[in-house]
Parts: C-alpha cells; structure tokens; sequence
C-alpha cells in the first residue's frame, strides 16, 4: 500500500466540446495485491483512489486485473480488464470507462 498528496492538472477534450482545464489538490492512496502465483499461472490486481481535497466529493478510482498464463517456457497469454470511474467529472464526459484487453508475450534473451 501506499498513499500521499498531489496537484492534478487535467485539460479535458472532446471532438466537438473542449472543456476548460481543471487543477485540483488530490489525495493518492493504492494498493497492489497478488491474488495468487503458480508456476505457470498469476493473477494481479491494482487499485488507486483519488479523493479530490479541493473539491470535496469528488472521488476518481482506478482499477486493473491482469491474468497471466504461461503456455511454454517462453510464451504467456494474459487477459487484463481495466476500469476508471470518476464520481464528477466534467458534463459532458461519461462517469466511467472500462474494458479488456487480452495479448501474448515471448521472452527471449538473458533472464
């Protein structure tokens, strides 16, 4: 776990509507948890919250969770899912966006 302060600068566009740029003082707290980890298997998952000091009420959190599969000695598979949901974000913005991902990877070199 881990915590502390920040200043946040967000300039916020869209296709059509530019929103003005917000600065806000933010709190910062995560956490990393490794849910478990087998020889060829593991599942991570991240968490961050944001509370806005400056703005009280709001709240911005952001999640990930990656599964990781190792199919030989060098080739994995993972399948991620994301997520960052925003307690008031500006109008015309949605309150969250999340999806998944899925990839492969190969090592190779000195390990």
């Amino acid at each position: 776990m881990l915590g502390g302060f920040g200043w946040q600068n967000a300039g916020y566009k869209e296709y059509i509507v530019d929103q003005s740029t917000q600065n806000t003082v933010i709190g910062f707290g995560a956490t990393e948890i490794r849910a478990f980890k087998f020889k060829k298997t593991n599942l991570d998952i991240t968490a961050s919250v944001l509370p806005a000091i400056s703005g009280p009420g709001r709240v911005h959190f952001n999640t990930n969770a990656i599964y990781n599969f190792r199919v030989t000695s060098d080739l994995s598979w993972n399948v991620s899912f994301y997520g960052s949901w925003d307690t008031r974000p500006p109008t015309t913005f949605p309150k969250s966006d999340y999806g998944t991902s899925s990839g492969l990877s190969w090592t190779f070199g000195n390990r």
